[in-house]
């Protein structure tokens, strides 16, 4: 191992992002007024995360961050900041804050942040303080944040008058055809509608909600907190000027179909004693593809009608998919689950247990406005593609994961006709020498991070960062845990010191589709540490 304060490497060769005097840019925003706000930015709870109570507190003129008591052992708070960092005389917005204090003593703040994007930070430190401060032995002030535009920070990014208007969209968008381009017009025009939307309600909102800005924002909060280098612990975003950063997966395109065929065969070695969508000994994981794929064609032919039971409705495809594709992100929580509704599907005709399942009505994915204003605004331009480049482009995706293609192709489309190109957009270098390295963590059966491209991030980044190939199922190591890997993360934050080696191998230490619930462990201590980095990953939405 090796000692994260190194001689000599406090110092970055440059910085990542132009930089702002520092004394104009205090001059612009350092008046700021603290109140405690709560949380969230996930869609599955976007009429709830509204609601907030009301007890405020002023910062003094010295103060940027005047924590409230809002929770147990839980503070809330604001941090005032540019809406533009390309403009000196910007107006400011407010960011929502979330604090799990310390119960040790303090090493400083860990800064979490879900990913997504669209994730609330408050929220995971609502859910899931209490364990990663379990995890890092109660020694740092949990911190989260929701990012800009998301949640409860500002700016609002807004496009409907009303929720009738908002569902009627999303129902218009229900499903995604891979080949009929008259369709995939109708989509197409829906999100200009919404695009248009956007734009109206929410103004020069929408250009200033990019990664640059957030990171910039990062930045911002580590000057308030009043440390020079701080910790951040993030899902699949970007490393700051910090003492140094974990970072869980890095994407482009998905190994979903990967991840699907460990589905099977884990299933398939399990047996039928404890997978049900086996019937007799000797089922191969082919056997049950072949059983999988003949059901997403009769579904594709005719939905299933549910009519009995409280959950009455259709099976489509798309629903299959859309269950069958999240399911594969959280094996733990998930896979037994999953193979129960395949087997009333597919032995039953049985659509009872899906719609039960189904986090959205008829299969409609996770889709709010603020984390597709942040997406398109890190996105390349897509306004210059045409629609029979994107219905190719989308028959290609299909045929590479028949998964998750039509989801990945209807999660960008938005960006076709997306009117707000921002102020600041981040391209690269990723290749800049980091003031301390980062730990990577890449999975070999992850459904939204390949390891492919946690190692091709590894390369580019040489000396600055160290890899741990997570050999798991699921998105992020959290969702199937690993004392290997936790030990690397407890090291690093406890300690200082990260592996040694560019490239560290660890192994689950739990099996799938278990008899029992306990960690293939002896250590008392070591269980309950593994235990709470399960419940983060089964905290976090499934999606990020």
């Amino acid at each position: 191992m090796s000692a994260l304060d190194i001689p000599g490497t406090d110092s970055e060769k440059e910085p990542f992002l132009p930089g702002i005097p520092l004394r104009e840019r205090k001059a612009t925003w350092k008046a700021s007024r603290c109140a405690w706000i709560l949380l969230l930015g996930l869609n599955a709870f976007y009429l709830a995360s509204r609601v907030w109570p009301s007890n405020t507190s002023r910062c003094s003129p010295t103060t940027r961050i005047c924590w409230a008591p809002c929770g147990p052992n839980i503070d809330c708070s604001q941090l005032i900041v540019p809406l533009d960092y390309t403009n000196l005389s910007s107006p400011s917005i407010s960011l929502s804050l979330a604090r799990y204090r310390a119960t040790a003593p303090s090493l400083g703040s860990l800064i979490i942040e879900p990913g997504g994007p669209g994730g609330s930070g408050t929220q995971m430190v609502w859910n899931s303080g209490a364990k990663i401060s379990r995890v890092v032995e109660g020694r740092y002030d949990i911190i989260g944040f929701d990012p800009r535009g998301i949640n409860n920070s500002e700016p609002k990014i807004e496009c409907w008058a009303t929720e009738e208007e908002r569902a009627v969209f999303h129902r218009a968008i229900l499903k995604l055809p891979s080949d009929a381009k008259s369709s995939l017009a109708e989509v197409d025009a829906w999100y200009e509608v919404w695009a248009k939307g956007c734009s109206e309600r929410s103004g020069e909102a929408i250009k200033h909600v990019s990664t640059a800005f957030v990171a910039r924002d990062v930045d911002q909060l580590r000057e308030a907190l009043g440390q020079e280098k701080l910790m951040y612990w993030d899902a699949c975003e970007y490393p700051v000027d910090g003492r140094s950063a974990i970072m869980w997966g890095k994407t482009s395109l998905d190994d979903t179909v990967h991840a699907f065929e460990a589905f099977l065969d884990t299933c398939a070695s399990v047996g039928p004693s404890r997978c049900p969508l086996v019937k007799v000994e000797g089922t191969t994981a082919v056997d049950l593809r072949l059983e999988v794929e003949g059901l997403l064609m009769d579904l594709s032919h005719r939905p299933l009608p549910v009519t009995q039971g409280e959950h009455r409705g259709i099976v489509t495809r798309f629903g299959a998919l859309s269950y069958l594709y999240s399911s594969l992100y959280r094996p733990n929580a998930e896979w037994p689950r999953l193979a129960e509704v395949l087997d009333a599907l597919i032995t039953q005709r049985n659509g009872s247990l899906l719609l039960q399942e189904l986090a959205w009505e008829n299969g409609l994915p996770p889709h709010d406005e603020e984390g597709t204003a942040v997406l398109c605004s890190d996105a390349v331009p897509a306004n210059m593609i045409s629609l029979e480049e994107w219905a190719s482009q989308t028959r290609e995706m299909v045929e590479k994961s028949f998964i998750s293609g039509e989801f990945r192709s209807l999660y960008t489309l938005p960006c076709r006709t997306w009117l707000g190109r921002p102020k600041e957009r981040y391209v690269g270098n990723f290749s800049q020498k980091l003031a301390h390295p980062i730990l990577l963590i890449g999975g070999t059966h992850d459904p939204a991070t390949p390891l492919r491209n946690a190692r091709r991030l590894a390369h580019d980044m040489g000396d600055s960062a160290r890899l741990i190939v997570h050999h798991g199922f699921g998105h992020t190591s959290t969702r199937h845990v690993s004392n290997c890997t936790t030990q690397a993360v407890r090291d690093l934050l406890l300690k200082g010191i990260l592996p040694e080696a560019a490239e560290t191998h660890c192994f689950p230490s739990k099996e799938l589709f278990p008899v029992g619930n306990e960690f293939d462990v002896a250590d008392v201590e070591e269980r309950e540490i593994l235990r709470a980095m399960r419940d983060i990953g089964m905290s976090v939405a499934a999606r990020w």
